[in-house]
Formats: C-alpha cells, structure tokens, sequence
C-alpha cells in the first residue's frame, strides 16, 4: 500500500530588507568557492564584505553567530543552505565525523581581492563557550575564489531583522 500526503502552507512574510544592489551606479563582483573542513575543524570566526549565500553538499555543520546576546548553534546537514549579511560575525563548524562540502557564493563590493573575501575576527565575548583552536581548521581543504564581475542590476533581499 502506498500512501500520499500533501499540504499547502501559507507564508505571510510582512517586511523584507534589501541588503544589497549591484549595478549602475553601485557595481559588484561575484565569487564562488567549494570548501571543505574536516572533522573537528572550522572556519574561524571572521566576517564578510556583503552577503554570501552558502549551500551544503555534503554532512553537517554549525553555524554559530556573534550577534544578539547568545551564541546559539544552528545545524546545516546536505541540501540545506544559509546567508549571512555584511558583517556578520560567524564560524562554521564542523561536529561531526565525516568531512563538511560546502559551496559559498559572495557577493562582494567591485575590485575586491582574493584575499578580502572575509576578515578574521577575535573570538567573541558573548560566545565563550566556542571555541576555535588554530589546529582546527589546519587540514580544511579551501579551493581558490573565481571571481567575476556582475553584469546587469541584482537586488539580494533577505528577512527585515
């Protein structure tokens, strides 16, 4: 016997915030990147430009934020996938036991370099309890950044928070 069920969900979504546009007169440039980090490793805690979109392709991460007044984890297993906003202080960690793939797209202000794609930042005061030890990315595996420049006019919204 095979069963079927379906519901429809109604989302009322009251605001939304721009969080960024690209074209005539702001331009922007884009890159794409695969990273992979290994059990136990992490990101760091560090910061974005603009907004970056992240897709998971494969096991599971934490995301852990520095804003607010906590530092409540959020788990991202395959075929799930985050954004962060500009300047969002954040590291990725991977809990589990298999290694974390993940895509990151960044949009990114015109004539960034590869190497200002994020910026390291401290470890956080209201997020003592994670903690990112310098061997703990020391074996992720992090592919170099293809940028390109954006053409035409692009409106990246997110939720008004």
């Amino acid at each position: 016997m095979t069963w079927s069920y379906s519901r429809r969900v109604k989302v009322q979504v009251q605001t939304v915030k721009q969080l960024a546009t690209c074209g005539t007169p702001t331009s922007c440039d884009t890159a794409f990147q695969q990273v992979t980090i290994n059990p136990s490793g992490s990101t760091g805690w560090h910061t974005h430009p603009r907004a970056t979109f992240v897709a998971i392709a494969q096991g599971e991460g934490t995301l852990y934020n520095a804003g607010g007044t906590g530092c409540t984890g959020e788990k991202y297993a395959a075929n799930s996938g985050f954004f962060q906003t500009e300047a969002d202080n954040h590291v990725l960690r991977n809990e589990g036991t298999t290694p974390l793939v993940l895509y990151a797209f960044y949009l990114l202000p015109s004539g960034t370099p590869n190497t200002s794609i994020r910026t390291d930042q401290a470890q956080p005061a209201n997020c003592p309890t994670i903690s990112v030890s310098p061997s703990m990315g020391a074996s992720n595996t992090i592919g170099r950044p293809l940028v390109a420049l954006s053409r035409g006019r692009h409106r990246v919204f997110g939720p008004n928070s």
